[in-house]
């Protein structure tokens, strides 16, 4: 059974944990000047001795002494496995946790997730080196790699990757590899970027479907404009018998839709219908996909639609397709409540405010000329939220549009900002 005894040190009493291993040999550590009473001390002997026991008994370690291991500091570890008690803690090499972290989740995130979770890994490894231990990196260390960042990054950009590092840390401390997590106090900021937001109005983007070269490339842009559907992990993982032509329904497959719920239904929007149906008449016998010439690795999307987009005569836009999805989500918004249409887009209220939602020029007019004209109804006779005129609504229906339009936007405090996932190459 180890004891405690103590002696003086600088006026200060300081404790030696004792005990004898399984050739009755005396062994003894003496504790850090951490363990400044008797109390402390006497409950790292009694798990000494249960060690001791376990060592020479072979039995499995009582869960509670493993667990009290593995939440010790590296001191009193590094002591406990100098006396023989336990084997030395595995010392993880940063470049060899990031590549296990990011190569473990594959299969359960976006394929754009794991291009970010790299873009962070090789910041990291640029500055702390591959080799650097998990264990060596502090928390003014960990500061330090973020003001690296902006030398060259964007404050958009260096959240991301702040945020990112966050997370494999707090991994890398739940499986014990670290005490603590360096990175947990960093101020990370705002991914957001109200400068990149741009509503594309119909006018717009029906010219450069125009101008897209066949049927396939036709129903990407209108997936992506007036479905919603990210592009290119929801609109190349869409299946004709994803299709419910009856019920007028749309089921999207997408990893990011909500967690253990990897799918949606959307409505077929009535601007959608005419897409499918031209591709679907065009599409090869016992075709799977939707989209079936787009799908290789090497075919780059965000390319093709600029290409399309110069063609037709006008300005390429940033976030090429996010803001085509966003510029939808914010169509939506305006119609009907926000709990349906984040259903539909698959986000969240949080998100659609942060990184999805735009004020229009339509906003603009219908507020104006609700004003001037004093009635009632604050909507003039359109719900095109570009401005632009379109079929005559009757006075009740405005009347619930503008609610539902309320609704969304001061219920929820959804204010329109820029940003969505990045661009890619391919799936």
């Amino acid at each position: 059974m180890a004891s405690v005894t103590t002696e003086k040190r600088n006026g200060r009493t300081r404790y030696r944990i004792c005990w004898r291993d399984g050739d009755k040999r005396r062994k003894s550590l003496r504790l850090s000047g951490d363990i400044g009473n008797k109390k402390d001390a006497d409950g790292i002997a009694r798990r000494v001795t249960a060690i001791v026991s376990a060592n020479a008994s072979g039995e499995t370690l009582n869960p509670a002494v493993a667990q009290w291991l593995g939440d010790i500091g590296d001191d009193l570890h590094n002591k406990l496995a100098e006396s023989g008690l336990v084997e030395p803690r595995q010392t993880a090499t940063l470049g060899e946790y990031l590549t296990s972290y990011i190569d473990a989740r594959k299969s359960e995130v976006e394929p754009l997730t794991i291009v970010s979770f790299e873009a962070t890994k090789a910041k990291l490894i640029e500055h702390f080196t591959e080799p650097c231990s998990l264990r060596a990196i502090s928390e003014s260390e960990a500061h330090a790699w973020r003001q690296s960042l902006f030398a060259t990054l964007s404050s958009t950009t260096i959240a991301g990757h702040i945020k990112r590092a966050k997370q494999f840390f707090t991994h890398a401390k739940r499986m014990r590899l670290i005490e603590s997590n360096p990175f947990v106090e960093l101020v990370a900021g705002s991914q957001a970027n109200d400068s990149r937001l741009l509503f594309i109005d119909r006018a717009t983007i029906d010219a450069a479907i125009e101008y897209a070269p066949d049927a396939e490339w036709r129903l990407l842009i209108a997936l992506a404009r007036y479905g919603g559907l990210r592009n290119p992990s929801e609109t190349l993982r869409l299946k004709w018998t994803d299709i419910n032509w009856a019920e007028k329904r749309i089921l999207v497959t997408s990893k990011k839709t909500k967690r253990h719920k990897p799918f949606r239904t959307i409505p077929l929007f009535p601007e959608l219908e005419q897409y499918l149906l031209d591709a679907q008449e065009v599409a090869s016998e016992g075709a799977v996909y939707c989209i079936e010439r787009y799908r290789s690795q090497g075919t780059n999307l965000r390319t093709g639609l600029q290409r399309i987009i110069e063609k037709a005569g006008l300005t390429p836009w940033p976030r090429l397709w996010q803001n085509l999805r966003a510029s939808r989500e914010t169509e939506l918004a305006n119609e009907y409540p926000i709990h349906v249409v984040t259903e539909w887009i698959g986000n969240s209220p949080k998100v659609a405010a942060k990184h999805y939602l735009s004020v229009t020029d339509g906003h603009f007019a219908k507020a104006t000329q609700g004003v001037a004209q004093g009635v009632e109804t604050s909507l003039p006779e359109t719900t095109d939220l570009d401005g632009n005129d379109s079929q005559p609504v009757n006075k009740q229906t405005q009347q619930k549009q503008g609610n539902l339009a309320i609704v969304g936007f001061n219920e929820f405090d959804l204010v329109g900002r820029a940003g969505l996932e990045p661009a890619t190459k391919g799936l």
